[in-house]
């Protein structure tokens, strides 16, 4: 007998809090003074500091640059050397304490000056004069402390997601009302956001955005030369130049957004709905039941990947559904859920039983067919083919989720997208035992009309996902037209680039967002079973937490995949592999399976 596992949703033991609300903004949007810097380190396992180079900027144009270095990790011909540079290029020369105390806390602390660098987490480690583990709310983060004067703050960096947070620690004299906490720019971070590419380098960065500086190549590390001074100065320009161009890519957004809060694209979508005055479900429905969210929980599960042909050649073409997850949300019309101002729980057991059992594959190349799947059904598995999350390995190292045949004893809560799959692949149905849909109520009152990318956006009428990637469509037929020299062509694949990650934004991740705490409690657990734990960390949801549509917009990307697998097998083939959006299948069965889905473009 094997184990599997659920997700489940928590609540405190406490009573529930009121919804508190989000400040819209709680930060500048933009910044007229900035501080970009960057520094060198020792090429061994310590990587310590050794020389750095820093500009402010006041509306664009520079008023102050200067080098800084730590005399104890350069020998005397490297420190001649920076003196000489220093004085033919008319450089303020400062010790790293000067800078610190006298360039960094006067502009990023005092001034409230953007500090800006790229990989801005390691630079500030490196001239930092002690580091230590945070504490309390900051547990799990680092605490920095650059400075001597207890009246200079020490800056706490936590990962958040794949992002740094960045805010300088309370102190005496920074506190309350006049706490201030800084604001800090990894441009790296906003490159690796608004160009779509992880772990983009500086360079490459420069080359995608075609900056007028670029970095500097094939430098030899380690040693202060003049050539590697100027290196780390170019570095500076160039990480202010990538950041004055990424500044111009946000603005295509028209989104009312913090450049210092863009932690990930979901950051932008999440103030795209603040900004129509979309409130979130957890907000507008204040009484929904627990353990329904729980029902939903335990049905979540992700994207769907696996091999079927493995170590084998195999000649395979690759279909890719087109934006996926926005095509789930557009075909089971999800945006009247998220406007809706309440959503009211229906039990529809014996139409479900229905449906299913005069269900054919070809109904599910209907769009009508697609808006009546936001249903959960509760079902006794009994040798039915379907998602399931488990340790496959047996070795205690995690659990995976796969799709294979599960019996159970208990019952289970599933999506119908998912219940469906199963039906297509089991050729059976499965024991029906509830079924409830949920049916939205009225829309939300307070919403705004705005501009977003350029498209006057209604949120009480518009499908603010379906508006943009008909507008996405208008662009890449505009650009067909457009030489790529014209700067028209560079502002329409900025567009193009920026509707593509709003839509995706707005089509996910926001809904399934939870935010572990750094360390075990007390609460209350809604799954299969109700249950009170203290061994785990409570999951904090996120603003937009919606569970019903993370459920619904992942198991209908799945029941494409699946849709496929049942074309294919019809069709007798079978495919090669799968992945979240795509199938690989043979080539001879690809144009005529690309063609049972034409059916569901929304477009």
């Amino acid at each position: 007998m094997s184990k599997v596992a659920v997700r489940g949703y928590t609540q405190r033991l406490e009573k529930k809090e009121g919804y508190r609300s989000f400040r819209r903004y709680d930060t500048s949007l933009r910044h007229n003074r900035v501080l970009v810097f960057d520094t060198e380190t020792t090429t061994d396992q310590y990587q310590n500091f050794k020389i750095g180079y820093f500009q402010i900027y006041q509306d664009g144009v520079i008023q102050h640059d200067g080098l800084f270095h730590d005399p104890t990790t350069l020998n005397e011909r490297e420190i001649k050397i920076l003196e000489a540079y220093s004085r033919n290029h008319n450089l303020n020369l400062y010790r790293l304490d000067e800078f610190i105390d006298n360039v960094f806390y006067p502009e990023v602390f005092e001034l409230k000056t953007l500090c800006n660098g790229y990989n801005l987490a390691f630079d500030i480690s490196r001239i930092a004069k002690r580091s230590g583990d945070s504490r309390e709310r900051n547990r799990g983060g680092f605490t920095l402390t650059l400075s001597k004067d207890p009246f200079k703050p020490p800056v706490i960096i936590r990962k958040l997601g794949y992002s740094n947070s960045f805010k300088f620690t309370t102190t005496k004299q920074n506190k309350g009302e006049s706490y201030f906490s800084g604001y800090f720019l990894d441009t790296q971070r906003l490159a690796e956001v608004l160009l779509q590419s992880n772990h983009i380098s500086l360079e490459r960065a420069g080359e995608k955005l075609n900056t007028p500086v670029q970095k500097m190549k094939e430098v030899k590390h380690g040693k202060v030369t003049e050539k590697y001074i100027e290196y780390l100065v170019k570095d500076v320009e160039t990480t202010q130049a990538v950041y004055k161009a990424l500044v111009k890519e946000l603005d295509v957004y028209q989104i009312h957004i913090p450049i210092t809060k863009i932690f990930s694209s979901a950051s932008i979508g999440k103030h795209a709905l603040s900004q129509l005055g979309v409130k979130p479900f957890l907000e507008m429905n204040p009484e929904f039941p627990d353990s329904a969210i729980g029902n939903m929980m335990t049905s979540y599960f992700g994207g769907r990947t696996e091999c079927k042909i493995r170590k084998e050649p195999t000649k395979v073409n690759v279909l890719d559904f087109t934006s996926m997850y926005p095509t789930v949300t557009m075909e089971m019309n999800l945006w009247k859920y998220i406007i809706a101002e309440s959503l009211e729980i229906q039990d529809i057991t014996e139409e479900t039983r229905e449906f299913i059992s005069k269900l054919k594959l070809s109904d599910l190349q209907k769009q009508d067919t697609w808006k009546k799947l936001v249903v959960m059904v509760k079902i006794q598995p009994d040798n039915d083919n379907l998602p399931v999350r488990m340790d496959y390995k047996g070795n205690n190292t995690g659990f995976n989720v796969g799709i294979n045949y599960l019996s159970s004893n208990s019952e289970m809560w599933y999506s119908l997208p998912d219940v469906i799959g199963s039906y297509l692949l089991a050729g059976k149905a499965p024991k029906i035992k509830e079924a409830v849909k949920f049916i939205p109520k009225e829309v939300q009152k307070g919403l705004r009309k705005s501009r977003i990318l350029g498209v006057d956006i209604d949120p009480s009428k518009d499908n603010i996902v379906q508006v943009l990637v008909e507008e996405r469509q208008k662009i890449k037929e505009r650009s067909k037209k457009t030489d790529k020299n014209d700067p028209e062509f560079q502002h329409l694949s900025s567009r193009a680039q920026a509707i593509k990650i709003l839509v995706n934004a707005l089509s996910y991740g926001i809904f399934i967002e939870l935010n572990p705490e750094d360390r075990k409690s007390e609460f209350q657990v809604y799954g299969l079973e109700n249950f009170v734990t203290k061994e785990n960390r409570f999951e904090k949801s996120g603003k937009y937490f919606h569970p019903l549509l993370a459920v619904m917009i992942t198991s209908g990307a799945r029941l494409f995949l699946t849709m496929a697998e049942a074309k294919l097998k019809e069709l007798g083939a079978i495919h090669a592999y799968m992945d979240t959006d795509s199938v690989f299948v043979p080539p001879d069965k690809a144009q005529e399976l690309a063609k049972f889905f034409q059916a569901l473009n929304p477009n």
